[in-house]
């Protein structure tokens, strides 16, 4: 059965192989390249790319493009919307830090390793079609080599086999966003005993959007939520460094919201009626996120973060992202009061310490919530306990 299968997948590759010699000869010979003379130079012509169900653009040459430099933000914050309609040479350059920092109340991280000093690291904002020049930079104060992995990137492992640095180095790559949507970016160094699990987990992931040709609809607010991981091994009161052992079996000591405890993130605030987009992102190490807002329905899904296609218009209440993935989530709060992002694996919340609260003010539509409670009643408040968490976050939530 083997020597069928393998025979009949040659016929299929050999019937491919000879449909796309014929379009060679058809349409003039011998593909073009260096010396020939059917080359076409890159100022004659745009780069046509197949759409594949894409609304990829017909892509203007390098040569023929402006720099600029890109602006760089820290979640929950987002860069401005794309709406130029040109493509750019977009110029961002990120620096390793390995450094430490405060991830809980009580709890100073020591192995924390990031770009440009935080994590997760800058959100960064392209337009589908521009050209990224990216510089990846090592503090020379660093101990281990790094490189980056953008999830956006088509070939050459995202970028990382062409960014692996030592400590003071540095290395650029020039790179076309292909498709428009919401991508993880990491660092994937491999080499010298290192694993890329223990450079995500010890803080070095981030977000980079990439605008459609036709930017979003303009809404109140835009922000950045980015859930990962931490396994901690004590190293002394209120020190914690990676616990390779709790990395292996994949029992996280901390899940958070933007590399810190919940109560350490401050509320967002939002208006009644205001629209609300939030770009989610599921840096890992592991798992799966179920996505979800206490006391909101999302009305604008777009699954898996891609904005090539339209979004599910209708409630949604929870969405699943992988290690790895995204989502971006719309809706509108039409009451006033207090919401919560969480993973609806609830115990990541109770026990782990994640959670987002957003506070939305405005007056009151009782045609959408009213209490009918006996006036002087003592609304309903959860209590929340968390080991290794200060118990001020039981009230956080409220």
């Amino acid at each position: 059965m083997k020597r069928i299968t393998y025979l009949g997948t040659g016929v299929v590759l050999a019937a491919i192989t000879g449909a796309a010699l014929s379009s060679v000869s058809h349409s003039g010979g011998a593909a073009a390249g260096p010396g020939r003379s059917g080359a076409v130079t890159p100022s004659a012509t745009l780069l046509r790319m197949p759409s594949m169900n894409n609304p990829l653009v017909d892509l203007a040459p390098k040569s023929s493009l402006q720099v600029i430099k890109g602006i760089k933000t820290v979640a929950p914050e987002v860069p401005p919307p794309v709406t130029r309609e040109q493509n750019k040479i977009v110029e961002y350059e990120l620096t390793v830090r390995e450094t430490a920092g405060k991830i809980a109340p009580n709890l100073n991280y020591l192995s924390l390793w990031t770009f440009d000093g935080v994590a997760p690291g800058p959100v960064m904002r392209v337009k589908v079609g521009d050209v990224i020049r990216f510089t990846l930079r090592s503090d020379t104060k660093n101990v281990t080599s790094h490189n980056i992995d953008f999830h956006f990137i088509t070939g050459a492992c995202g970028g990382c086999a062409d960014t692996g640095i030592k400590p003071g180095q540095s290395k650029t790559i020039e790179v076309r966003a292909l498709y428009p949507g919401l991508f993880m970016y990491h660092c994937a160094y491999n080499q010298e005993g290192n694993m890329a699990a223990v450079h995500i987990a010890n803080g070095m992931y981030g977000f980079l959007i990439v605008d459609p040709k036709e930017p979003l609809p303009a809404v109140e607010h835009e922000f950045m939520l980015v859930e990962s991981e931490f396994y901690v091994d004590n190293a002394g009161p209120g020190r914690g460094i990676c616990s390779l052992d709790a990395l292996m079996n994949e029992n996280p000591t901390y899940i958070f919201f933007n590399g810190k405890s919940a109560e350490l993130n401050p509320p967002l605030t939002i208006h009644v009626n205001d629209r609300v987009r939030l770009y989610m992102g599921h840096g890992g190490v592991n798992g799966f996120a179920a996505f979800h807002v206490i006391g909101a329905i999302f009305d604008k899904v777009y699954p898996d973060g891609g904005t090539s296609d339209a979004p599910r218009e209708h409630g949604i209440q929870t969405v699943t992202v992988p290690a790895g993935g995204a989502t971006i989530v719309e809706f509108v709060a039409p009451v006033p009061g207090k919401l919560t992002a969480v993973d609806h694996n609830l115990s990541r919340v109770f026990f782990k310490g994640l959670g987002q609260v957003i506070n939305v003010v405005g007056a009151p539509n009782h045609e959408i919530y009213e209490s009918l409670a006996p006036a002087g009643s003592t609304p309903y408040e959860p209590e929340i306990r968390m080991p290794g968490i200060a118990s001020s976050w039981a009230h956080t939530i409220r």
